[in-house]
């Protein structure tokens, strides 16, 4: 693992990049870091983790910024009993959805446990919340990132280093 300080520059497009993709609400941020973790980018504002890109080209919310409460991005609430799989890396299945909001599919989707509803993960629509609410089966969204993976792990590495 290894990292380095974004320029103003790459943080200005961070910001705006942000409040487009995942419709966040973030202050010009004063400093940054750039992490490469294994198969992705990790982008790192005033030490809060921002936004992860995927070799895949997938360009998604961190679950630290989501639970900072600063975005809107579409989200779905799971029962607890799907939660120990979602933590193992298991993909969303539709059965186990109690709560959602509104999206589309193909959209970033955030994952939220449904006791202290933090979010667990981060994934990809594989149906629209119509499709899941109408249907009630099969795989609704895929997990992209979550909360103890190698990336998650990598995140928490770095913020106890930069303090």
């Amino acid at each position: 693992m290894r990292y380095h300080a974004m320029s103003k520059k790459d943080l200005k497009d961070l910001s705006r990049a942000s409040k487009e993709e995942f419709r966040c609400t973030l202050d010009e941020p004063s400093e940054g870091l750039v992490a490469y973790i294994e198969n992705a980018r990790v982008y790192i504002a005033d030490k809060t983790p921002i936004a992860i890109e995927l070799d895949s080209g997938d360009r998604i919310p961190a679950i630290h910024l989501l639970n900072k409460g600063m975005c809107t991005t579409p989200h779905v609430t799971v029962d607890q009993g799907a939660v120990p799989r979602i933590l193992n890396g298991a993909d969303v299945m539709a059965p186990g959805i109690i709560e959602l909001s509104e999206f589309a599919q193909g959209s970033i989707v955030g994952v939220r446990e449904p006791q202290r509803r933090a979010f667990i993960a981060v994934g990809r629509a594989l149906m629209s919340s119509q499709e899941i609410m109408a249907v009630k089966r099969g795989r609704a969204i895929k997990n992209l990132h979550h909360a103890g993976d190698r990336i998650w792990q990598a995140l928490i590495e770095i913020m106890i280093r930069i303090g």
